[in-house]
């Protein structure tokens, strides 16, 4: 529990003082199943996380992690009104 939470403030302080940051993804299998590794950083900070799957939403979850954040524009907005 610990790790978890130092692990996210080096993201979300990495994340917050950066100007720009580098995002890759890799695979490989562990125990017979397929595994990916997210990697974010730059100079100062490097977060890892492991994930199921490579996603676009498992990668924003990574990156927002618990707290996601949608940004709609205006034609997403016309369109939720009609549904």
């Amino acid at each position: 529990m610990c790790f978890t939470l130092s692990q996210a403030s080096v993201l979300g302080a990495g994340l917050e003082c950066s100007e720009y940051v580098h995002t890759d993804d890799t695979g490989a299998r562990h125990s017979g199943k397929n595994g990916y590794c997210t990697v974010i950083g730059n100079e100062w900070f490097t977060f890892f996380a492991s994930t199921p799957q490579k996603t676009r939403r498992n990668f924003l979850s990574v990156l927002l992690g618990n707290a996601p954040i949608y940004v709609l524009n205006q034609d997403a907005h016309q369109y939720a009104r009609f549904l």
